[in-house]
């Protein structure tokens, strides 16, 4: 039963155009997968996988990638059980706000 539940397929349940806030219920799922394609370098993908239980109503940050000034990579995004959004999108120390995310959940 352990490899069939750690082999669910992931639904894609939304997606988030650039830094906007959008309204989700994530309650209902068990993790949810972030996916930022960078808008500065199509070929750059940020990921993060959060546990649905580690949500509450108050927002956390979560990262991908390290970011110093003016090298490196990195993604930032606020998330909550019941919203989301991008907040940076950071290479080589230009932030491409421009970026857009696709949430996916299991």
């Amino acid at each position: 039963m352990k490899v069939v539940k750690e082999h669910s397929v992931w639904e894609q349940i939304g997606t988030l155009s650039g830094t906007a806030q959008k309204t989700f219920d994530f309650s209902q799922y068990e993790e949810i997968c972030l996916v930022t394609t960078c808008s500065g370098n199509a070929k750059l993908f940020y990921t993060v996988k959060i546990p649905v239980i580690v949500l509450n109503e108050d927002k956390i940050h979560v990262c991908n990638g390290g970011y110093t000034t003016g090298t490196g990579a990195e993604c930032e995004w606020e998330i909550s059980k019941t919203s989301c959004r991008l907040l940076a999108c950071y290479v080589g120390g230009t932030n491409y706000t421009g970026s857009a995310t696709t949430i996916y959940a299991r």
